[in-house]
This record gives structure tokens, C-alpha cells and sequence, in this order.
């Protein structure tokens, strides 16, 4: 599927961003990623959802504007992903899937299963892991525990926030 893996780095996070959140990812989130860049990263391989993936594929977007050699690689569960979306949002995915470096579509239609193989293919093609994880027993908890049962680099933005938020208090 994809031979660069210790030069990539996945995203997985929640479609719901923290009201509280808000201001601060953004900024965050490309802090870490021109960390990821000075190390060596260039390849960045997000799932396409609503939210955290779709902002992590901007902000890649964003960077390659400045720095040509960067790379971003949709990876859908399956074929219709936006099916059901608002129409603003399911452009933003088309806009995004366009503006991507590569787009691997895991399957033809969607099944019980594919959310989960899809966060597994992230896994499995990366050395590094960012994610936006406030809660359990969801997909994003699922993919951030297989990034560490696999020893990926973990960069957990949802506690770099929180430290934040406590630091204004």
C-alpha cells in the first residue's frame, strides 16, 4: 500500500472540537507539525472525517504552500465517506481530496468494520501518531492504542491543551 513509514505521520482525532478548544488548535496543531517537519516528517496521512482530520488536512495543505516537498495522503474507509454530509462540508472533503497527494479509498461502500480498518491502515503506514483525544471507548481512543501497542511517535494535543488552559487560569 504505502512504502514511506518512517517519514509519515497520522492524525486521528474527534469530529467534535471543544468549544474551549477552538481558538488554541489550530495553532497547536501546526507547531507540532513543523516539529514533525524539522525531524523529518513530509508525509502526512489523515482519514477524511469531519473535524480533527479535516483540520489536520488543511493545516498540512496550508504548510505545503510554504514548503513544496510536504505531502498529504487521504485515506477513506470507503467510497462514499461524504454520503449524508452537509453540502459545505462534503466540498471541503472533495476540495481536500483533490488537493491531497494520494487518496486510498479502503473500500466500496461502508461496513461495520471500516472505520476500524481504516484507523488501523493509518497506523500501520506511519512512525508517528497526532491526535486530539478527550475521550474514551471511541475510534480515536481505538487508533491512538494502536499507535502505541505499534510505538509509534505519540504527540497527544488535547493534553498540550489542557496545560495550556490551566496556565491562563
Amino acid at each position: 500500500m504505502f512504502s514511506d513509514r518512517n517519514h509519515t505521520c497520522c492524525f486521528t482525532g474527534h469530529r467534535i472540537i471543544e468549544e474551549r478548544h477552538r481558538p488554541l488548535l489550530p495553532g497547536l496543531l501546526e507547531a507540532a507539525l513543523r516539529e514533525l517537519i524539522a525531524d523529518g516528517y513530509y508525509t502526512f496521512a489523515a482519514g477524511g472525517a469531519l473535524g480533527f482530520d479535516t483540520l489536520a488536512a488543511e493545516t498540512v495543505l496550508s504548510l505545503r504552500r510554504e514548503l513544496s516537498h510536504l505531502r498529504l495522503i487521504v485515506v477513506a474507509p470507503f467510497a462514499g465517506q461524504p454520503d449524508g454530509w452537509s453540502r459545505a462540508d462534503a466540498l471541503r472533503y472533495e476540495r481536500i481530496r483533490e488537493a491531497s497527494s494520494d487518496f486510498i479509498c479502503l473500500g466500496a461502500s461502508y461496513t461495520r468494520d471500516c472505520m476500524r480498518r481504516r484507523n488501523l491502515a493509518l497506523v500501520e503506514m506511519s512512525a508517528a501518531c497526532v491526535s486530539y483525544c478527550l475521550h474514551e471507548r471511541t475510534g480515536t481512543s481505538q487508533t491512538v492504542g494502536f499507535a502505541l501497542r505499534e510505538g509509534l511517535v505519540h504527540i497527544p494535543l488535547a493534553g498540550r491543551l489542557e496545560s495550556l488552559l490551566e496556565a491562563e487560569i
